[in-house]
This record gives structure tokens, sequence and C-alpha cells, in this order.
């Protein structure tokens, strides 16, 4: 496989002020479709503008990233892999050809994302880990990933050398023909998050593998983005793990596992709240508030279902 054998999917949603880097990263060589969710702003105009050759697909309904990523996997079906990759995440130089040689050095790999870093270049600590269990949940929402991150839920990359997971992101990550031909395109019932545990999960079962490969890189500035869609992405976030969760495992389970988030959310929510008072630190209140509303969705969550 080589590079011009790759097409790369970026799915819209009112992205005017992040896609132009986005698309300004990858080589003019390589085929790009823009999948939108009917934006409201001028997103595709700025893609087109960015990137003359783009290939844009305006949908009338926002229907979620899945639907609108599956849609551009489907057009790219001549390619011998697809790079999924979020619009507010910038291609390091020579990212796709590092990715693609990374399948080549794993011959079961379904998937290889690159090593995402945050605007700051600190890796970023959502990009993969271990598949949700009681074990890994507990881990992350409890604080104790700093002790035993090899068990976590999110587990950012450590080295140099390519390391295999049960997840990765769909931030930046690069998808071999073959293995979404055997598994299937992404679950479009996920309207936003979980859509990756479940396709790893998915590759895993029908003996792919899941790898991150740190000589790729990708910026990240998923701050921006979730901001600028609101507090809807929160919610999606908690709750598409929670169905996620609940499709695999038996009732009693999945109450511990939605006890174990409002305990850990709720303990988040305390510590920033009272050092952010402590210290006079708006940061680390702003921090509090936002968990105390997690907090308050993974309770909800938690009584629907008792």
């Amino acid at each position: 496989m080589t590079p011009d054998r790759v097409g790369v999917v970026v799915v819209t949603w009112n992205a005017a002020d992040l896609v132009r880097p986005c698309l300004t990263s990858v080589p003019a060589d390589i085929d790009v479709v823009v999948v939108d969710n009917a934006s409201t702003d001028d997103t595709i105009r700025v893609a087109t503008e960015a990137r003359p050759d783009v290939q844009v697909i305006a949908r009338d309904s926002n229907d979620g990233f899945a639907v609108a990523a599956n849609v551009g996997v489907r057009e790219l079906a001549t390619k011998d892999a697809v790079l999924l990759l979020n619009p507010d995440c910038r291609l390091a130089a020579g990212a796709i050809g590092q990715l693609v040689d990374a399948l080549a050095r794993h011959p079961r790999a379904g998937l290889v994302s690159a090593r995402v870093r945050g605007p700051g270049g600190e890796p970023e600590r959502h990009a993969g880990g271990r598949d949700p269990s009681l074990v890994s949940v507990a881990i992350h929402y409890l604080g104790l990933t700093r002790f035993l991150g090899r068990w976590s839920l999110y587990r950012p990359v450590s080295g140099d050398r390519d390391e295999r997971r049960d997840w990765v992101a769909g931030t930046a990550v690069l998808a071999r023909r073959a293995a979404v031909d055997d598994v299937g395109l992404l679950d479009e019932s996920y309207f936003l998050y979980a859509e990756d545990h479940d396709w790893c999960r998915r590759m895993r079962e029908r003996g792919w593998e899941v790898w991150v490969t740190p000589a790729a890189e990708a910026e990240h500035l998923r701050a921006a983005s979730v901001s600028a869609a609101g507090p809807a992405v929160r919610r999606h976030r908690i709750t598409s793990l929670d169905a996620y969760y609940a499709r695999g495992h038996g009732p009693l389970a999945t109450a511990v596992f939605r006890i174990v988030r409002v305990v850990g959310y709720g303990a988040r929510a305390v510590a920033f709240t009272v050092a952010g008072r402590a210290m006079g630190r708006s940061g680390l209140r702003s921090r509090g508030a936002t968990y105390v509303e997690d907090t308050r969705i993974a309770a909800a969550l938690l009584r629907s279902h008792a």
C-alpha cells in the first residue's frame, strides 16, 4: 500500500473556524471527502476555498458522526485505507505515510491511530486505552490512572514505539479497507462518542488489531471544538458510553458501572471546587462546575434504570 491508495474523510458541523488548517495539512495528492452535517455557518465555503479539489457531501440533517463518517468511507470504496480525521485536527508532515508504514508493519492491524497531541504538545489522554470494564472505568473515574495507568480506560502513548490498544479514538485513525469490509462500518446507533469503542471491539473480535504509531502525529484542538458544540457534547459523551457498556453487560454490572461514574464525577466535582475556592483559581472552579453537571447526568442515568 502507498499513500496515494489512501483517502481522507472529514466530518464537519459548524467547523468554519477549524477546518482550514485541517484540510491544508493533508498532502495535495491525497483524495479528501468532507461530509457536512447540515452546518449553518460557512464550513462548506471555507473547506472549498482551503482545498479546491475537495469533494463535499452536504447532508440535509445532522444524524451524528457515525452516519456521516460511513457516507465518506463508502464514497472512498476504491481506496485500500481510509483516514478518519477530525476537522479540529491537523496532521504533522509525513503522518499519512507513517500510518501506511504502520499498517505494513502490522499485517493484522485493522486500525492505526496517529499519536494525538493537544495544542500545547502534550499527548492527549483520551485518544485510546482499555476497553470499558468495571476495572478500567473505576481506575479512571476514581483518579487511579497515575498508579494503574496500564489498565485504565484512557492511556496515552508513553514512548516512541508502536503500541497496541483495545480502542483508539476516531480523531486521526487509518482504517484498513479489508478490515472494514470484514467487520462493517461504524455503528450508526451512536450519535456521538462510543462508536470508536464499538468499532475497535468488533475489530478485535474478528482477529484484527488496534495500534497507535507515535511516528505519525496530529495536533488536536479538542477544547475549541467541544466549546463550539456546547453542552450537548458532554451529555453524548456520558450517555453513549453508558449505552455501550449496557449492551455488553447484565443489569447488575451496569448498575455498578453507573454508581462508579456517579462517585467518580462527584469526587472530582468536590475536589476541583474546593481547590478552586481555596486557591482563588477560577479555572479550577470552572472544572468543578463541569463535573457537577457530569454528576447530574450520570445520576439521572442511574435513577432512570433503577
